[in-house]
């Protein structure tokens, strides 16, 4: 008992995280040290946020989860699902192997210690690739005189990314860790050309070079650039080259002053912020300007000079911020068979790399971009699929910043026609399409239909053009023509948009004579028409005003719902000088507010065109803990907000009335955050007509048969001593003072009101009186 209550069930509700792939997590605990093979996570540093933890680990390393923070080595579990992969008992630290891409997902770290105190976390595990990162290019081995210096390129990734050189050179590796990779490589190997160093991996490619200018031209080289920008802390290798027989000294320029060679020279044994390396192979000579390590005040402008007063200048621009553009097309429609043979790209312009490229379709499929290789910038990014309409998103991330461009693609394909002669004397075609587009009617009035293939045959029919100037990839189309106005046997539709032009000829068509062959059978039938049309716009006129009047006469005369009570005010000295009053502006007095909660409806006893009764049950209505069966009157669900009103109206005449013995008298209200519920005295023999015809046989046929029969003396069939308990006194002498109570309840009602406002009864019958108990009525 005493275990059972010391466990504590422990949930640590941990913020979202990212273990960086290339240091992992900083553990404050330091029993787990990152590197470059191991991923460290501590969940005690997480104890006190909210949320759930999502770690990130790049493939190829292990995770060490540190179970330092325990009091005691625990028993922990590391689930997936609910199924344990691995267990320690007793450890401190709890060591996953090398992780691929399949063992990304959801995880559950459990623990528990030997006093029964548990504790569990959520794990969300994402095992990911890392794009190369730029790779870094040195200048090493700078002491010999008589040796070229190396080139030296550095890069990370994940997978380790393998490096090679311009012309495909591997250049000799340097062993390092398992996600950095370094290959030199000697300068005299490129003496007269350009140097690149590309890492690659199947995340992608990331080149660096070494940024070269030939003097010997007087222009700009497609490779050489004049403008250079780099981040801070990394390298910045600039070289020149001459050719020449002789031992020529090329100078370097910050601004307008000369670098000075012999103090700048490159040393491995003395570091300097800037080093200049003079250096020559076969007829090149050459000049390295270096800088290991780029800051604010390295910008600016280097040129290079010849003695013979020959330069080339670049501009560098040593930038901390990232920054990311995109320029792409907003549409794009091309035809159908195009669409498998065509793609998207995009110019981009960022700094320092271009993290992430995706492109996302139309049907949410997302694709990598495909980017250009042995190129320092990526600057078109593309897409090689089939294309197929809808909004097409470029996704990219670069220096810090979040870009998405959306494209709009439009595959038009061949449209296809439909023919038809409609009754109305017209031709339809029909089509979907790209608009905007022109369509135009032509026909041929020759009969040969051979003649009529070739287009000179074919005339354009007067005013039958159409212009469509909507904007969408595809709309349904539907041209209509009049026979009357085509004068031949042939008929063709042709359809024109951005795309192209697209004909659909019509032959053998039903010939109608022209207007010109006819004239006056045409004006006889023009007439007839005419007078047909006229009388049917007649004949609808009509319909419409009698449609109109007669709803406007169902409405006005539609019941609305009415109180059976109203009290009149006498307006003049006459009996009928007199009219009803409106309680609708009267106020409600909120002492009859019953609480609705108190009130359980039950069984309905009756409904009417606007409203029904229920029977209820009311606790505490008359007397506090006493419940009493009610019956509440309510509006049906659907109702007009002028019923209400008028049912609020009734309420506030009930109150005014008051009780009275032969009424049926109001209890109480529900009149707030809900329906109306009117409360009454309960009546469980219902009303008058339905009790006699129930009871019929217990009465005689007529009064008059009583009068026969002694006189009331006998006043029952088969006529017993003692009735039995519960047995209903279904005589005459309950049968005529249940209409003797209808009558004094009407005087009641009368009584009740003082002479100014006396109440009439509008409605009373049978039906409307209603049996007590005791068959009052």
């Amino acid at each position: 008992m005493r275990s059972q209550r010391n466990m504590i069930a422990v949930v640590f509700l941990l913020c979202a995280v990212k273990l960086h792939c290339s240091d992992g997590i900083a553990a404050q605990n330091q029993a787990c040290v990152p590197s470059h093979e191991v991923a460290c996570f501590v969940p005690a540093d997480y104890l006190n946020a909210s949320g759930s933890v999502s770690v990130e680990v790049c493939v190829g390393k292990k995770l060490n989860i540190s179970l330092e923070h325990f009091s005691e080595f625990p028993v922990c579990h590391w689930i997936r699902g609910a199924n344990p992969i691995l267990t320690v008992n007793g450890s401190n630290s709890m060591v996953l192997p090398p992780l691929s891409e399949t063992d990304s997902g959801e995880f559950t770290l459990s623990c528990e210690i030997s006093d029964g105190t548990r504790s569990s976390l959520a794990v969300s595990l994402h095992v990911v690739m890392k794009r190369p990162t730029k790779p870094k290019l040195t200048l090493d081995k700078v002491d010999s005189r008589m040796r070229s210096p190396y080139f030296t390129c550095i890069s990370e990734g994940f997978p380790k990314p393998t490096l090679k050189w311009t012309g495909n050179n591997d250049g000799t590796n340097v062993p390092a860790n398992s996600v950095m990779a370094i290959s030199t490589i000697s300068s005299s190997e490129y003496s007269h050309c350009g140097v690149l160093c590309c890492a690659t991996n199947a995340e992608g490619q990331e080149c660096s070079q070494v940024y070269d200018y030939d003097l010997d031209a007087d222009f700009m080289k497609h490779d050489e650039v004049s403008k250079v920008t780099v981040s801070p802390g990394q390298p910045l290798l600039l070289r020149c080259r001459i050719k020449s027989q002789y031992r020529l000294q090329l100078a370097w320029m910050n601004g307008s002053k000369i670098m000075n060679t012999n103090i700048l020279s490159c040393s491995s044994t003395v570091k300097k912020e800037i080093c200049i390396k003079s250096d020559g192979h076969k007829s090149s000579r050459m000049a390295y300007l270096f800088i290991e390590s780029v800051n604010g005040d390295h910008g600016g402008t280097y040129t290079c000079m010849s003695p013979n007063n020959k330069t080339k200048s670049v501009d560098v621009h040593v930038q901390a911020e990232g920054f990311l553009s995109v320029q792409m097309d907003k549409s794009l429609i091309i035809p159908a068979q195009n669409a498998s043979r065509s793609g998207l790209q995009a110019t981009v312009s960022y700094h320092p790399v271009l993290q992430r490229c995706s492109w996302e379709a139309p049907d949410k499929n997302v694709t990598k971009c495909i980017r250009d290789n042995w190129v320092t910038k990526h600057r078109i990014v593309k897409l090689r699929d089939v294309l197929k309409s809808g909004d097409y998103k470029l996704h990219l991330e670069a220096g810090g910043q979040i870009e998405t461009k959306t494209i709009s693609v439009c595959v038009v394909d061949t449209p296809k026609f439909k023919f038809r002669i409609n009754k109305a004397n017209t031709f339809t075609f029909e089509t979907a399409s790209l608009v905007p587009a022109n369509y135009t009617w032509m026909s041929c009035s020759l009969s040969n239909d051979s003649i009529c293939e070739t287009d000179s045959s074919w005339e354009e029919i007067p005013d039958a053009s159409q212009t469509d100037t909507d904007v969408f990839c595809e709309k349904t189309i539907k041209s209509s023509l009049s026979r009357d106005l085509v004068d031949g046997h042939h008929l063709r539709f042709c359809l024109t948009n951005s795309v192209g032009s697209w004909c659909q000829t019509q032959y053998s068509i039903y010939y109608t004579p022209s207007p010109k062959a006819s004239t006056g059978s045409s004006n006889y039938d023009n007439s007839s028409m005419m007078v047909l049309k006229v009388g049917s716009l007649i004949l609808l006129m009509a319909l419409a005003i009698v449609s109109m009047v007669l709803m406007y006469f169902v409405k006005k005369k539609k019941p609305q719902y009415q109180p059976q009570l109203q009290i009149i005010q006498m307006v003049g000295p006459n009996d009928n000088d007199y009219i009803y009053i409106n309680f609708k502006d009267f106020g409600y007095d909120l002492k009859w507010e019953f609480p609705r909660e108190n009130l359980e409806l039950g069984p309905e006893l009756g409904s009417g065109a606007f409203g029904m009764v229920v029977q209820a049950t009311a606790y505490g209505i008359n007397k506090p803990g006493v419940s009493q069966q009610v019956a509440v009157k309510m509006l049906k669900e659907k109702h007009q907000t002028v019923e209400k009103e008028a049912l609020m109206s009734e309420l506030k005449m009930l109150t005014h009335i008051g009780h009275h013995a032969n009424i049926v008298n109001l209890l109480g209200a529900c009149t707030d955050s809900g329906p109306i519920y009117l409360i009454f005295q309960y009546c469980c023999y219902g009303d008058l007509l339905n009790y006699l015809k129930t009871n019929r046989e217990r009465y005689h046929k007529s009064v008059t048969d009583a009068f026969n029969k002694d006189r009331f003396s006998s006043l029952y069939h088969n006529l017993q001593p003692r009735k039995r308990s519960g047995e209903l006194d279904t005589a005459v002498d309950n049968y005529v003072p249940m209409y003797g109570s209808t009558t004094r309840g009407q005087e009641d009602i009368a009584l009740l009101t003082d002479n100014s406002d006396p109440m009439i009864h509008e409605d009373p019958d049978d039906q409307t009186d209603l049996q007590t108990e005791d068959l009052q009525t």
